[in-house]
């Protein structure tokens, strides 16, 4: 392979990046960026196997109390040791029940944490505002313990050391507000006068607490932000390779994919817990279902159309051995059979984490019912974990999408290479370009294009990959080598010269094409749109190379 990187002129193989762009190993200057866009957040398989969220603190000047935050009966001093060995702390001191505040709207669930200390007094209470209810959580600052609390899915607190805690509370209403008390009791703050240190605050749309993201006058988010490219390792199986994953506009239809509390999710002869075991995501923020009697199911009514195609996919595990089960798409609304192109499909969950899905098209317009439960078994005593619920439009399920009360988009995405013909083409008029990729065919369109810098790929000729099939404009015609999905595939398009050209697949040259000249060798463009595609590599040679080296370019290593 090193003779053919000396002979490349453009290296991609996915490993650096910024938001908007993805670096080549070869050039090293601009010449062989490529642009990268998604107008969305989205997840990532990361290098240790886990899904990897965005996140993000919604809170505003998260350690900095005395801006954005306001005062009731209460001071703050800056310049405190803090938690960290730093000294950003505040104490935070009340008179008579005295608290700070915060208004802002940071969604229907959430986690609201803090660090905090014990001071004068021993406690904290965290507290949100909602327009229907409030949520309430105490916490013991001497012993490390959770106090009373109100209208909560979940509240912890976490040893920190030196008499640090971190503390959280998981609401449910919506919050307009947020309020932070000392208090000289863990189950009320009444009349409390008296203080306590508190640092770093965050509110994050999770059933957990995770790790604080610093915020001034705006919100702050880490991970797969808008624009910024995925490098997606394989699930369950994390390798030092990863690929560049390009996906098609999706919505998680589903307004709770985490939050199976939730009263859009019905239980039937079941019984919840929230936050009881550790998610593919590395955070306690699973469910646990036990069912309590015959036929127990959880399920979210949806309205569905008839003619389109859904997909539901959810990620289980039992809680020892294995377990028979059924994931559904619901009656009325879809054919009543067993499987794929039915409305469920019988499944054996095991103690390992494992999505399972279901895709049919819905046979009438009707409200069903979508989830899991007994239609095969999961009857009385029986137990099962569940997490990362996802119903989708389109004919296989694409990379999680996590809700948290209203359903969410991730936008298609785009990679492209403008400037081939100043840059890594350098006014050739023969080439060759290899990518070695993964794909899933969604629904007709162009995944691939490559044609002359003048962009007029609609009347001029290109080399592409249409509805499954590689070859070059229509004025040429096919290479007659068909893409099979989920198959490790190796193209190579060999632009004999600007007349002529030549495509290969997986070690088989397709038909020899000629036709209209290209005025130049030009622009590259990867679309989602109708397909995911998983980029492994991109080589471009300003030259074309011979049969035999195009064959075992392309071959796929046994």
């Amino acid at each position: 392979m090193s003779s053919f990187y000396d002979l490349a002129s453009l290296v991609m193989i996915p490993s650096g990046k910024k938001a908007g762009k993805v670096y080549s190993q070869k050039p090293l200057t601009t010449d062989g960026q490529l642009a990268f866009t998604r107008a969305s957040t989205a997840t990532r398989i990361g290098s240790d196997g886990k899904i990897e969220k965005t996140r993000t603190n919604l809170l505003l000047q998260s350690n900095q109390f005395d801006t954005t935050w306001g005062l009731s009966s209460a001071t703050l001093t800056s310049g405190q040791s803090g938690y960290d060995g730093t000294s950003d702390a505040w104490l935070l001191d009340s008179s008579s029940e005295g608290y700070c505040f915060q208004f802002l709207s940071p969604g229907n669930v959430g986690t609201l944490s803090i660090f905090a200390k014990a001071n004068s007094v021993n406690n904290l209470r965290l507290r949100t505002f909602g327009p229907s209810v409030n949520a309430d959580g105490f916490f013991d600052l001497i012993n490390g313990v959770v106090g009373s609390s109100t209208n909560l899915i979940d509240s912890s607190i976490q040893s920190i050391g030196s008499g640090w805690y971190r503390c959280s509370i998981v609401y449910n209403n919506t919050p307009s507000l947020i309020r932070i008390y000392p208090s000289a009791s863990s189950s009320s703050s009444s009349g409390t006068s008296g203080s306590i240190y508190i640092q770093d605050g965050q509110i994050e749309q999770s059933l957990v607490a995770t790790n604080y993201i610093e915020t001034t006058t705006a919100a702050v988010s880490v991970g797969s932000v808008d624009n910024m490219p995925r490098l997606n390792y394989t699930p369950g199986s994390a390798t030092s390779c990863p690929s560049l994953l390009l996906e098609p506009q999706r919505t998680n239809i589903l307004a709770h994919s985490e939050y199976f509390g939730s009263s859009n999710w019905g239980k039937t002869n079941v019984t919840l817990t929230s936050n009881n075991t550790i998610s593919p995501d590395g955070t306690q923020n699973a469910s646990k279902l036990v069912a309590t009697a015959t036929d127990s199911s959880l399920q979210e009514s949806i309205s569905v159309t008839s003619g389109t195609t859904y997909t539901l996919s959810v990620y289980l595990k039992t809680v020892s051995s294995t377990l028979d089960m059924a994931i559904s798409l619901g009656s009325p609304g879809f054919p009543q059979n067993e499987g794929d192109g039915g409305r469920y499909k019988n499944i054996t969950v095991t103690n390992e984490w494992k999505r399972y899905t279901i895709t049919s098209t819905a046979d009438a317009s009707a409200a069903t019912g979508i989830g899991v439960g007994g239609f095969n078994s999961f009857s009385t005593g029986e137990e099962v974990y569940a997490w990362g619920a996802q119903l989708e439009v389109g004919s296989y399920a694409t990379s999680y999408i996590p809700t948290f009360g209203a359903t969410v988009t991730r936008v298609n995405e785009t990679l492209s290479l403008s400037n081939m013909q100043s840059g890594v083409a350098n006014g050739a008029t023969s080439g060759t370009l290899l990518v070695d990729f993964e794909y899933v065919f969604d629904s007709l369109g162009d995944s691939l294009r490559w044609y002359q810098s003048s962009g007029q790929y609609l009347i001029a000729n290109r080399a592409y990959i249409y509805n499954n099939t590689i070859g070059y404009a229509d004025t040429w015609g096919s290479s007659n080598l068909p893409i099979t999905d989920n198959v490790p595939t190796k193209v190579i398009y060999r632009l004999n010269s600007l007349s002529s050209g030549s495509g290969f697949r997986n070690g088989t040259k397709g038909t020899d094409q000629t036709g209209t000249a290209w005025a130049d060798i030009g622009n590259l463009i990867f679309y989602s749109n109708y397909a995911t595609i998983k980029i492994k590599k991109i080589l471009f040679f300003p030259t074309a190379l011979t049969d035999a080296q195009c064959i075992e370019l392309t071959t796929i290593d046994s």
